[in-house]
């Protein structure tokens, strides 16, 4: 082996061994869930342990997303001693399946970050298609467009009204054969300037803080 690859290959070396694994032993660094129907946000809790000789820092805990909050109580660690890292994903309007992390950086020479995700399964209670409809400047005769709506369970969430800024558009919220599926029908009064208006869905679930879906309807 020539010099110039002897000098390579001990750089490799000597860059490996100076990464060294963190102190901080973590009970699991992955919780994944389903939420339930009702539910608007998920706390998840990462319980972590200094398993090492010396007091660890932790330097920065990040999230990936401004709906998911990390809470860390105090920074400093001692040997032996055991923390916690809580997280808060408000879920807002987001459905189906949900990845968030935690990046986790300590003050330890050579330790790697730390990655803390947060999966939770969010069920889809209501869907629209389409969001959006319109019209063109000027159609005649005009004719309405419907909005399907549907629910993930008729027992449980209907659509029960729609409100709209605009008095440009007669409305009306109407059931269908199937018992999960309604109907929103849109109706311009006149096609004759353009604009944009949307409107919102309201439903009646969960009882205290119903859904709300906001579509759209248009003249170009």
């Amino acid at each position: 082996m020539g010099p110039l690859r002897l000098w390579i290959l001990t750089l490799a070396v000597s860059a490996l061994g100076s990464l060294s694994a963190s102190a901080l032993e973590w009970a699991t660094t992955r919780i994944s869930v389903e939420a339930a129907p009702e539910q608007e946000s998920f706390e998840g809790v990462f319980a972590f342990t200094n398993t090492g000789d010396k007091t660890v820092t932790i330097d920065s805990v990040r999230s990936s997303c401004g709906c998911t909050v990390p809470a860390l109580t105090k920074h400093e660690y001692a040997p032996g001693e055991s923390g916690e890292i809580k997280a808060v994903f408000t879920f807002g309007t987001r459905t189906g399946p949900q990845r968030k992390t935690i990046a986790v950086m300590t003050d330890e020479q050579g330790a790697e970050r730390v990655d803390l995700v947060l999966e939770v399964s969010i069920p889809s209670l209501i869907e629209v298609n389409p969001f959006f409809v319109f019209w063109r400047k000027g159609d005649s005769p005009i004719e309405a467009k419907t909005i399907e709506v549907r629910v993930s369970d008729p027992t449980l969430i209907a659509p029960v009204s729609v409100e709209s800024p605009s008095e440009s558009f007669a409305t009306e919220l109407r059931p269908t054969d199937d018992p999960a599926v309604f109907q929103l029908a849109i109706t311009p009064l006149s096609t004759e300037t353009a604009g944009n208006t949307h409107f919102l869905i309201k439903t009646n679930y969960p009882p205290n803080n119903p859904r709300v879906i906001r579509v759209y309807a248009g003249i170009r």
